[in-house]
């Protein structure tokens, strides 16, 4: 008998112990988080530099939550700071929702950020978008550490280290931008035995600044245009990106057309 009221007082116990556990665990909203992961857990970099075609992109910002999926949608809220960002809204990026959706019986979601390539500046400099989560009524945000993060793009184009072996000592922006366009890569090797490849491409490049009107006839699907200016020279730009012009300008003297270099010199 004595054995019987100790088991029942027992399992009594147990149940009790189980109980204040379960209520302990869901007894609170689960928390939101950025899950960039790597080492470099807040930033994202991106460059249209290699496309120069790219009016705008969208870059996909990663939100998990730390906690249960649940049998219904929730909502959580990405804002821009923009008292510390540098990217302006609706020039360099649109701005966000006024909320997101974490669907049901999901854990992780993307966020779209829209970027734009539209203002000149960007290649000179790089500009950033920082970004924080804040808390709603289905999800707190008590992981300090992964609830800011940044963006941060540009358009620059650097000399590349393969550069001078190729086309020599003259560098320029708009030069490498049309060895992108006319060649569909973004780098040559510095190997020797690569030379009658890499000048092919060289070739590519002189062909096209010779007479970028027949390029242009002969790759109708790259989307690119020239049109002709009240003072007789050259707007040169790809339809998806018609904010982003190179100059193409005749010089008398040479009775030749140019483009023309982001410091106004002719590209040679």
């Amino acid at each position: 008998m004595k054995r019987i009221i100790f088991i029942a007082l027992f399992a009594g116990f147990v149940f009790q112990s189980c109980k204040k556990v379960t209520e302990k665990i869901y007894d609170s909203h689960d928390n939101i988080y950025l899950d960039f992961g790597g080492s470099d857990r807040d930033s994202m970099l991106y460059t249209f530099a290699n496309d120069p075609s790219r009016g705008k992109d969208t870059i996909l910002v990663p939100v998990r939550i730390s906690g249960i999926r649940a049998k219904v949608d929730r909502r959580f809220v990405l804002k821009v700071l923009q008292d510390s960002s540098t990217a302006i809204a609706n020039t360099h990026y649109l701005p966000l929702a006024d909320s997101y959706r974490m669907p049901k019986d999901t854990g992780f979601v993307y966020v779209p950020i829209v970027i734009y390539n539209s203002d000149p500046s960007l290649e000179e400099k790089s500009v950033t978008i920082r970004f924080k989560l804040f808390a709603t009524e289905d999800f707190d945000v008590n992981i300090p550490k992964l609830i800011d993060g940044k963006l941060v793009f540009s358009n620059k184009l650097e000399r590349p280290g393969w550069w001078g072996m190729w086309f020599g000592g003259y560098y320029s922006r708009v030069k490498h931008q049309i060895f992108l366009i006319t060649s569909g890569l973004t780098s040559l090797t510095t190997n020797g035995l690569d030379a009658p490849k890499n000048l092919y491409f060289v070739s590519l490049v002189n062909s096209f600044m010779a007479d970028p009107a027949k390029w242009i006839s002969k790759n109708p699907s790259k989307g690119y245009k020239l049109d002709l200016r009240s003072d007789g020279n050259y707007d040169f730009y790809n339809m998806q990106n018609p904010a982003r012009k190179i100059l193409y300008r005749k010089n008398v003297q040479a009775g030749k057309f140019y483009f023309i270099d982001e410091n106004g010199a002719e590209v040679n």
